[in-house]
């Protein structure tokens, strides 16, 4: 039964563990475990979040502004009120593009942007989920799990101009063993894609412990 509730709650999502190091777990716990979710997807207010409930269990659920449909509000409001975060991912989600017009005025691709563009986009995206949420903080995702925007890195400007507390990346080199080398603005996570098998899921989480 363990093994069948692990793989719906598992299974193609994106896990970020924290473990045991100068934190003290409350009630003897040895590990925590975050389920993130991309782009908030209608599918995953269909199903995952049911899911995730069914079991008594809170995701964060990364929105991106242009994908978010003025009538799913009050739906991520009432997701917002029953314990699971919302959490930013941009507003066009900009990735690398090789392909894209950087002349364009409306170009998209993180080529096409200056950190501060970057940032003035996910300040706005912040203000449009504390409209739903009625949160003053959010957390962030990269889109594609890239940070490059021309040439520069804009993950530590994140955090230095109090844009966000905590963003995530799209990879990881492990779980994390030692709070005190957790780079904030780039905080690794199990990317469970299309054919991650529950299996590899549960390691990750073992080793965490």
């Amino acid at each position: 039964m363990k093994k069948v509730i692990l793989l719906f709650l598992l299974l193609c999502v994106t896990p970020l563990i924290g473990i045991q190091a100068q934190i003290k777990w409350p009630a003897g716990k040895k590990a925590a475990v975050m389920l993130t979710y991309d782009d908030g997807l209608e599918s995953q207010r269909r199903y995952v979040i049911p899911q995730l409930e069914a079991h008594h269990f809170h995701g964060t659920f990364f929105l991106y502004g242009a994908y978010v449909k003025s009538n799913d509000i009050p739906q991520w409001r009432a997701i917002s009120k029953r314990g699971h975060e919302l959490g930013n991912h941009s507003i066009y989600h900009p990735c690398m593009d090789s392909k894209a017009d950087t002349m364009s005025a409306h170009c998209r691709s993180l080529d096409c942007y200056s950190v501060s563009e970057i940032l003035n986009e996910i300040t706005i995206m912040n203000s449009f989920l504390s409209a739903i949420d009625g949160k003053t903080e959010h957390s962030y995702a990269y889109p594609c799990g890239q940070f490059m925007a021309g040439n520069e890195d804009y993950s530590a400007p994140l955090l230095e101009k109090g844009v966000t507390k905590f963003a995530r990346i799209g990879s990881s080199d492990g779980v994390i063993s030692n709070l005190d080398s957790i780079n904030f603005s780039k905080v690794p996570t199990f990317v469970a894609t299309t054919g991650c098998k529950a299996e590899a899921i549960i390691n990750y989480v073992k080793q965490a412990i």
